[in-house]
């Protein structure tokens, strides 16, 4: 899926040598559907091809239960030859009253794959709006690494619990997609808010600018698209 554009992404021509990324994003096409149904529970998966090459795969599976939960569990299977990815993730909606967010991750500032020293494994609250850094200049922000678990609750206390299982998340949760954000080029061109997006990633690039503005992310937070990658999570309600 799309990445917001940072701004360290316009000094290092991220968005040019990475373009096919965002075409990918917002053209992929469901290819195949398969439903298992066992006595506990039920599985559909579905397969989607990518613009980027005929040859990746990408599915995404949800095992749903009796109880109300429903697991989540995305792979990609990438070829030689591709940019590296800006983000591995699935994104939703949910209405703009889920906007009282518990949080147990790395916080409670925002924080990403190389920039994470700073923060503490903790329990932090906070509201979508609120996961909005203000930078002068509209672009990814929000992010929290080492996400065990997070609900979004509307004001009476209901709504659902994200909780990591093979490994620890990275999510973002804000009142805007990435196309709104990066459409805005200050805060005051920012939409009226109409929905809280949610974004659950099993990783995305880190920031880099070392030299404060341009330097590119150093290999090891960035993501190799070639391999395979995978992640999953639970969904509850609450």
């Amino acid at each position: 899926m799309k990445s917001h554009v940072k701004d360290n992404d316009r000094g290092n021509n991220f968005t040019f040598n990475h373009s096919q990324w965002f075409a990918a994003s917002i053209g992929q096409k469901c290819v195949g559907m398969n439903l298992k149904e066992k006595e506990s529970h039920a599985t559909i998966e579905f397969k989607h091809a990518l613009s980027i090459h005929k040859d990746v795969e990408m599915t995404v599976s949800y095992t749903m239960y009796a109880d109300g939960k429903m697991k989540v569990k995305s792979h990609y299977q990438g070829v030689e030859g591709l940019p590296n990815m800006p983000i591995h993730a699935l994104s939703f909606k949910l209405p703009a009253d889920h906007n009282q967010l518990d949080w147990y991750a790395n916080g409670p500032m925002e924080n990403y794959s190389d920039r994470r020293s700073g923060a503490r494994l903790t329990r932090f609250q906070n509201t979508p709006i609120e996961n909005i850094a203000d930078y002068v200049i509209s672009q990814e922000t929000g992010n929290f690494t080492g996400v065990r678990r997070v609900d979004i609750l509307d004001n009476k206390g209901q709504g659902m619990r994200i909780t990591s299982l093979t490994d620890a998340l990275e999510c973002k949760i804000l009142p805007y997609t990435a196309f709104e954000l990066d459409n805005a080029f200050h805060l005051n061109e920012w939409p009226s808010v109409h929905n809280t997006v949610v974004t659950v990633a099993g990783q995305q690039s880190g920031v880099g600018g070392d030299n404060s503005w341009g330097a590119t992310v150093h290999e090891e937070y960035q993501i190799n698209a070639e391999g395979s990658l995978q992640f999953d999570f639970m969904i509850e309600p609450v």
